[in-house]
């Protein structure tokens, strides 16, 4: 468990058999040192070496020949003996030392459900790999939240069989066509609504119908006066009295009012002809030229 203080042993006094009717010492003064390495000879008997361990680190872990504070993960303590022994299930992070089969706590990404670990995968944001390692999506794929795997659960992982489903898009990462999470590419973009286009757009920038950044966000207006409002409309479009632009149709009326035409035969109103459209210029003084009071654009 987190916090595991050790101690490394230089020797032991015995080397002690146990059995499951009890457990008996060899004679006294066998020596081994703490890199020895040792086979069970019955599945009904196994060794351990007994040393004293100095005050604090009561527990002998017999794998890493250490003394311990308390047992690594997937051991518990014996009490009679102080070893740390395995817990009978291995994706226990701590099990009951009355029942080792149940787990009191988990490995990482597993979850403690009566007694059991589990590693959830009917959210797709878990795969079990080998019956006893949980991965979530991010640790198979960085900025991947939703997964699936296609291959055997018990065996070892293998990457052909992972596909991501979704990515993290609040950290603006999106599926791309491999199959993997890229950064969105929406320039002048703080919040991206996919791969290539934008929710939110950096100050002094605003999205158009395409959901693209631009200082001039009104879609057909060549130049704008703010975010919200076009001055100037782009080739067949005209500037309408809420500063949008929109196309006319070959009559040139458009709500309600005939346009005249321009030279080259767009629908427009006609800024510098004398003649006021209400609705779509605020002056119009025979001229296009700004500071006397009425502007190049007919806007007061």
């Amino acid at each position: 468990m987190i916090g595991i203080k050790s101690f490394h042993t230089l020797g032991q006094n015995s080397l002690n058999f146990r059995w499951t009717s009890g457990s008996f010492n060899s004679t006294s003064g066998v020596q081994m040192t703490p890199t020895s390495v040792f086979t069970s000879f019955s599945p009904q008997v196994f060794y351990y070496l007994k040393w004293t361990c100095p005050s604090g680190f009561p527990y002998t872990d017999l794998i890493n020949f250490l003394c311990q504070d308390s047992c690594p993960p997937s051991y518990y303590p014996d009490p009679v003996d102080l070893i740390c022994l395995p817990c009978n299930n291995t994706v226990c992070y701590t099990c009951n030392n009355t029942n080792t089969n149940i787990c009191t706590s988990c490995d990482t990404n597993f979850a403690l459900v009566n007694g059991t670990c589990e590693c959830d995968m009917t959210t797709n944001s878990k795969i079990l790999i080998n019956n006893n390692v949980c991965y979530t999506c991010p640790n198979l794929l960085s900025n991947c939240i939703l997964c699936d795997y296609s291959g055997n659960n018990s065996l070892a992982y293998n990457s052909s069989y992972f596909s991501c489903l979704d990515c993290n898009s609040t950290a603006n990462y999106f599926l791309n066509a491999n199959g993997t999470c890229s950064y969105c590419t929406a320039t002048n973009c703080v919040t991206c609504a996919s791969l290539t286009t934008c929710k939110v757009c950096v100050s002094g920038y605003g999205t158009n119908s395409s959901n693209i950044c631009s200082t001039c966000p009104i879609d057909y207006c060549a130049t704008c006066y703010n975010l919200t409002a076009c001055k100037v409309c782009s080739g067949i479009y005209i500037l309408m009295a809420n500063y949008t632009c929109a196309s006319c149709p070959a009559s040139c009326t458009c709500d309600g009012y005939t346009f005249p035409r321009k030279a080259n035969g767009d629908c427009s109103t006609i800024c510098g002809d004398g003649i006021i459209i209400s609705t779509y210029e605020g002056c119009d003084d025979n001229n296009t030229l700004d500071g006397d009071g009425c502007s190049s654009t007919c806007q007061i």
